[in-house]
């Protein structure tokens, strides 16, 4: 759940009234304050298999019309799931860590998943093809598994940008490893960092025009931002001798990372500036590969084998997933609040996330 700090005022009153219509049920809701005329009034339509997706539609209409913010109740979280003999195979879950499906099926290792901003693809790094990892797509409309990047060399990290126009991922040559932009279809790949140090773990800003990275180059890992063409380099951590794992927040004002420190490695965060840096933990143990919910109110992060979720502030904390790590939060779609449809009480169909059978999936 999401918390909202208490304030006086009047008292909103919540009021569903259902039918059963075409076989289908049929839900009116509104919001009034006491003894007054709602102020809002929606409908949804769904089936007996549709019941959990459309609380979830309804709860994220009622909170919009509240507050103004479109909750995740909706999106869906991709990772990393350890399983026996070392294998890792990426599997999905709902906002909440229910209704698990497995994505793929190889018995090798699939590593660092990252949604396309439409949420119709996922890119990743697998060891599918021999001992060299390269970058796959897996598509979650044909349900199919391609290949994206086949190099010599590690290709890993990769990171879907915020327009869908371009991916940036890491790339080894050698002892040097430097980041990459390429563009969905394979074409104009070209090296933005071209430095003779270690560049990965990248994390677009909002807009899509910059990049937030960990680096070696000055002797240990920090953070760096950079243009997306590789200009206005800035190094943001000077303290620790080991930062790493950034990720931008949803608004752009923050920067989520981890430091080694003497209890392990704790999640902090950042401005983008480099002015403002708070922790957000501190207990021992190591805390890797956070994530932001799509509306920044929460942070998904792997610690002692499993996937824990808290709110942005660090506050209440609790496990999601057992064996899992590598979390990437699935963005929401323009109109995710539109399945209740504002209205004077007239129905409308809900277009409900069915999700998919993902043991279909098949590489190409």
């Amino acid at each position: 759940p999401i918390e909202f700090p208490v304030q006086t005022g009047p008292v909103t009153e919540l009021r569903a009234t259902f039918s059963i219509r075409d076989n289908r049920a049929h839900a009116i809701l509104s919001l009034n304050e006491a003894n007054e005329e709602p102020f809002y009034q929606g409908s949804i339509q769904f089936d007996d298999s549709d019941v959990l997706p459309a609380a979830d539609a309804a709860a994220e209409e009622i909170l919009y019309q509240l507050t103004g913010m479109i909750p995740p109740f909706r999106s869906r979280i991709v990772c990393v799931e350890k399983q026996p003999n070392g294998v890792k195979e990426l599997v999905l879950l709902d906002f909440d860590g229910w209704n698990r499906q497995q994505l793929t099926f190889d018995q090798s290792l699939a590593l660092s998943p990252s949604w396309s901003p439409d949420r119709k693809k996922i890119v990743f790094t697998s060891f599918r093809a021999g001992q060299d990892a390269d970058l796959y797509i897996a598509d979650l409309e044909d349900l199919v598994i391609r290949p994206f990047i086949k190099r010599k060399g590690a290709d890993a990290a990769p990171r879907w940008s915020p327009l869908g126009n371009m991916i940036v991922f890491a790339a080894s040559e050698g002892e040097k490893t430097n980041l990459f932009l390429v563009k969905p279809d394979g074409t104009e790949m070209r090296n933005i960092t071209q430095s003779y140090s270690i560049n990965t773990s990248p994390s677009w800003s909002p807009t899509g025009r910059d990049l937030v990275f960990m680096s070696d180059r000055s002797g240990n890992p920090q953070l760096y931002r950079m243009d997306i063409d590789g200009a206005n380099l800035v190094r943001l951590t000077y303290e620790g001798k080991y930062n790493a794992d950034p990720a931008w927040s949803p608004a752009g004002d923050w920067i989520l990372y981890v430091r080694l420190e003497k209890h392990g490695f704790q999640l902090r965060q950042i401005d983008p500036g480099g002015d403002v840096d708070i922790a957000l933990t501190d207990e021992p143990g190591d805390h890797l590969e956070p994530s932001w919910s799509p509306d920044g109110m929460k942070i998904t992060y792997s610690y002692r084998g499993k996937i824990w979720v808290m709110n942005a502030d660090g506050t209440r904390r609790r496990p999601l997933l057992s064996g899992g790590l590598m979390t990437d939060w699935s963005p929401l779609f323009e109109n995710d609040s539109s399945s209740v449809k504002v209205s004077e009480g007239n129905t409308s169909d809900s277009p409900v996330n069915q999700g998919f059978n993902s043991e279909t999936i098949e590489p190409d």
